[in-house]
């Protein structure tokens, strides 16, 4: 592939990621406004859509960073790697990732429960809307590694 060719397909690539960050945020927040605001099976729905939403906002966001950091496609590979803010915003997605794994068990359980016909127990919301809160707090901090590589910092 050109040099011209690989340049757009980079600025595409960081296009997708730079738009599925917000997306993300916002479909946490309706997830955890849905899982609020449930209070029987049949609410569950708008949980399970936003939940769904938010996998596939993620499948986007983390793919598309991947080929950023390591496809050839920006600032190349090595600059990751030597780079102190994007460990510390790997650090981040790693503490998102384990936060995300709570709602995401919880909502196997609770999507089996429904197709059993089952009702579905609430005693865990508190517990599930902390996670989320978890996960809002640490993109904020992935966020700002973000804005600090772009300025140059952790650089050796």
């Amino acid at each position: 592939m050109s040099g011209a060719r690989l340049v757009v397909l980079g600025n595409l690539v960081a296009i997708v990621h730079l738009i599925a960050l917000p997306l993300a945020v916002a479909v946490l927040i309706l997830r955890a406004g849905a899982l609020a605001a449930a209070q029987d099976n049949a609410q569950l729905k708008r949980v399970f859509f936003w939940d769904n939403s938010y996998a596939l906002v993620a499948l986007v966001w983390i793919g598309s960073g991947l080929l950023r950091a390591f496809a050839g496609l920006d600032k190349g590979t090595p600059y990751y790697l030597h780079n102190h803010a994007f460990w510390t915003k790997m650090l981040l997605l790693v503490v998102v990732l384990g936060a995300e794994f709570v709602p995401m068990k919880a909502f196997i359980g609770y999507r089996r429960q429904v197709g059993k016909g089952q009702p579905v127990s609430f005693h865990k919301r508190r517990v599930l809307l902390m996670h989320h809160w978890i996960e809002l707090w640490a993109i904020v901090g992935m966020v700002v590694m973000a804005v600090l590589m772009a300025r140059g910092v952790g650089v050796n």
